[in-house]
C-alpha cells in the first residue's frame, strides 16, 4: 500500500480558472510490472478567489471631454467602472498596521517581500521578518493588504484616466478595523506602486487632485499608451464576500478629436512573468496573469520593474550597470556594459531603440559628434548584441543631450542642442533597429543664453516628453512642457527646484523615474566627491519635490552616473 501525505502544489503552475479545477496526483512505480489499480486521485481543488468585470470604453471622437479635470471647464462625470468581486470571503487580506482615520495619511515605511524568507499566503503582501521590522512589533499574517492593479491600454496621447483615491462598499463590517479608528466599511485605497503593482514602501496613499461630484479622484500613472493604477485593501469584511465598484473617468481638452477604444483590465498584484522571486529586487509572483502585461519601464535592464543605474568612467569611457531594487536604489549587484577603453566616446542616453524591451546605449564621439546606438540583451540585459550608426557624419557645434520618443511612434528620437546658441532640435528615428533617420523639428528655435538641456522625460504624464533645462551659473532647473504635432510644440514651463540655486558643485546628471511612480526624478552628482542623490517629483505637472534619497553616499571617484 502506498500512502501519500503532505502533498503541495504550486498554484502558479495551475493557471487561472473561471470557477474551479481539480488537482490530481498521479502515482507511478518505475521498473515494475506491477499495476496500480487507481493511479490517479483527486487530492484537492482550486477555486477562483477573485473575479474582475470590465468593459471597453469607446472615445467620443470629440476634442473635449471632462475638460475640467485637465484645466478646462464643465462638470465632470464617470465613464465606466471595473468590478472587483470576492468569490470567497477570505481571498482579500486587509492590512493590520499604519492606517489612520482619514486614509490618505501615509504611515511609517515597512519593508516587505524580503528574499530568503517564506511567505505562506498566495494573495496580498506580507510584512518583513523580525530582523527588519520595527522594534517591539509583532508580525501578523497580512500586515500589508492584498493589492490589485488596473490597466487601461490604447490610451491616446492627451487622454488622461482619473479614478477615486478610495472606494468603499455599502455594507458595514461587524466591528471597526483597525481598532479605535472609526473605519466600519470595507475600504480600498489608491497607492503608489510600479506598473505591476509592486512597491518597496508598504503603504503610500495617493492624494486627490480633483473631484467628480463628491468623489475625490486622482490621475492614473501611465507609460506610453498604457495607464495603470494600484489599489490596496485597507479594510474588508472577513465573514462576507465583498464587491468593490471602481469607477473611472476619461478626460481630455485639446484641438484634435480623440477616437478609439480603451480596454480596461485588472488582476491581483504584483504581476510577475518570472515564476520565482530570486531576490528582494523582484516582485513575489503570487499571481501570474494570463491576459495582463504591465508596461515596460524605461531604463530597466533586468525587467524587474525598476530603472537601473548606468555609470561611466570619466577617463577611460568604460561603463557599468548597477541593478536597482524594490526601492529604486542601487543594490550591491553590477555588471559590465563596456570594459574597453574608448576615451573620446561618451554615453549620452539610454533608451530601447530596437523594441526588444531591453534598453540600449547611445554613444557620441566628443570630437566628431558622430552618434551610434549599441543594442543590449542576454543575462541581466548587459550583453552587447550589435550596433548601428545614428549619425555617421560629423556634426560640429551640436551635442546630443537626450533620447526619447517625441512623435509617439514607439521609437526613441535624438535631442540635439547647439553648443553656442543653445537652440534645440529633435531628430526622429524609425526603420530597422530604430536607427533610420526620419526627419527633424525645432524644439527651441531661438537662442537661450546661459541654459542647457540636461534631459527629456514626460513630467505631466501626457505621453509627450518634456525638456529639463539647467542654468549654467546658478544651477536652477526648469521643465518645459511639450506637445502638439511631433511633440515639438512648446506648451508651458515650471520650476523644478522652487527657483532656488543649486548647491555648489552639484549638477544634474540624469532624468529617470527612480521610484517607479510614473513621474521622472532628477539625479544630481557632486563634481568633487562624486556623491549622487535623487530628488523625487510628483504633484501638479510633476514639478513638485516630494522627497530625496542617496544613490551613492560614498561617491565613486572618477565615475559619473549617466542614467
Amino acid at each position: 500500500m502506498i500512502r501519500m501525505t503532505n502533498l503541495r502544489a504550486n498554484a502558479n503552475l495551475i493557471g487561472a480558472h473561471v470557477t474551479s479545477a481539480d488537482i490530481v496526483a498521479t502515482v507511478a512505480i518505475g521498473d515494475s510490472s506491477d499495476t496500480i489499480l487507481y493511479p490517479q486521485q483527486t487530492v484537492a481543488s482550486t477555486v477562483t478567489g477573485m473575479r474582475f468585470n470590465n468593459s471597453p470604453v469607446t472615445l467620443c471622437g470629440c476634442v473635449s471631454h471632462n475638460a475640467s479635470l485637465v484645466g478646462g471647464s464643465g462638470t465632470p462625470a464617470f465613464d465606466g467602472s471595473i468590478q472587483v468581486i470576492e468569490i470567497f470571503a477570505n481571498s482579500m487580506r486587509r492590512r493590520n498596521i499604519g492606517i489612520t482615520v482619514d486614509g490618505p495619511t501615509p504611515p511609517l515605511v515597512y519593508p516587505q517581500n524580503v528574499s530568503g524568507f517564506a511567505y505562506p499566503y498566495e494573495t496580498g503582501f506580507l510584512p518583513s521578518p523580525v530582523a527588519v521590522s520595527p522594534p517591539g512589533y509583532t508580525l501578523e499574517p497580512a500586515d500589508s493588504g492584498a493589492r490589485f492593479v488596473l490597466s487601461f491600454s490604447n490610451v491616446p496621447a492627451g487622454v488622461q484616466i482619473f479614478l477615486p483615491v478610495s472606494v468603499t462598499e455599502g455594507i458595514l463590517t461587524q466591528s471597526g478595523y483597525p481598532p479605535n479608528t472609526g473605519i466600519y466599511q470595507p475600504l480600498i485605497q489608491l497607492v503608489e506602486a510600479q506598473p505591476n503593482g509592486f512597491s518597496g514602501p508598504a503603504y503610500t496613499a495617493i492624494p486627490s487632485t480633483a473631484t467628480i461630484g463628491t468623489t475625490p479622484v486622482a490621475q492614473a500613472s501611465r507609460v506610453e499608451t498604457t495607464a495603470f493604477a494600484t489599489y490596496e485593501v485597507v479594510n474588508v469584511e472577513t465573514a462576507e464576500a465583498d464587491t468593490f465598484n471602481i469607477r473611472f473617468a476619461l478626460a481630455f481638452n485639446g484641438s484634435t478629436p480623440q477616437s478609439g477604444t480603451i480596454v480596461p483590465l485588472a488582476s491581483l498584484a504584483p504581476i510577475s512573468t518570472m515564476g520565482v522571486a530570486a531576490t528582494n529586487s523582484e516582485p513575489v509572483p503570487r499571481f501570474v496573469a494570463t491576459n495582463f502585461t504591465p508596461p515596460l519601464i524605461a531604463g530597466d535592464f533586468d525587467n524587474n520593474g525598476v530603472p537601473d543605474r548606468v555609470w561611466q568612467n570619466d577617463t577611460t569611457g568604460q561603463a557599468t550597470l548597477h541593478y536597482a531594487g524594490y526601492t529604486g536604489l542601487d543594490l550591491q549587484i553590477w555588471n559590465w556594459l563596456n570594459n574597453s577603453v574608448i576615451p573620446t566616446w561618451r554615453i549620452v542616453a539610454v533608451a530601447d531603440f530596437n523594441g526588444d524591451g531591453i534598453p540600449d546605449l547611445v554613444w557620441r564621439d566628443s570630437v566628431t559628434r558622430e552618434v551610434t546606438v549599441h543594442y543590449y540583451g542576454g543575462g541581466g540585459g548587459a550583453v552587447q548584441q550589435g550596433w548601428k550608426w545614428l549619425q555617421s557624419s560629423p556634426v560640429p557645434g551640436w551635442t546630443v543631450v537626450a533620447a526619447t520618443d517625441f512623435n509617439g511612434d514607439g521609437v526613441p528620437d535624438l535631442v540635439w542642442q547647439n553648443d553656442t546658441t543653445r537652440e534645440v532640435v529633435v531628430h526622429y528615428y524609425g526603420g530597422t533597429g530604430g536607427a533610420v533617420y526620419q526627419g527633424w523639428n525645432w524644439l527651441q528655435s531661438t537662442a537661450v543664453a546661459g541654459w542647457h538641456v540636461v534631459g527629456a522625460a514626460d513630467f505631466n504624464r501626457d505621453v509627450v516628453p518634456d525638456l529639463v533645462w539647467q542654468n549654467d551659473t546658478t544651477g536652477q532647473v526648469n521643465v518645459h512642457y511639450s506637445g502638439g504635432p511631433g511633440g515639438a510644440v512648446y506648451q508651458n514651463w515650471a520650476p523644478l527646484n522652487n527657483n532656488a540655486d543649486a548647491p555648489t558643485g552639484w549638477t544634474i546628471k540624469a532624468v529617470s523615474d527612480v521610484n517607479g511612480d510614473g513621474v521622472p526624478d532628477l539625479l544630481w552628482q557632486n563634481s568633487a566627491t562624486h556623491q549622487v542623490t535623487v530628488n523625487y517629483y510628483g504633484g501638479s505637472g510633476g514639478a513638485s519635490i516630494i522627497g530625496w534619497n542617496w544613490i551613492s553616499q560614498a561617491g565613486v571617484p572618477g565615475w559619473s552616473v549617466v542614467h
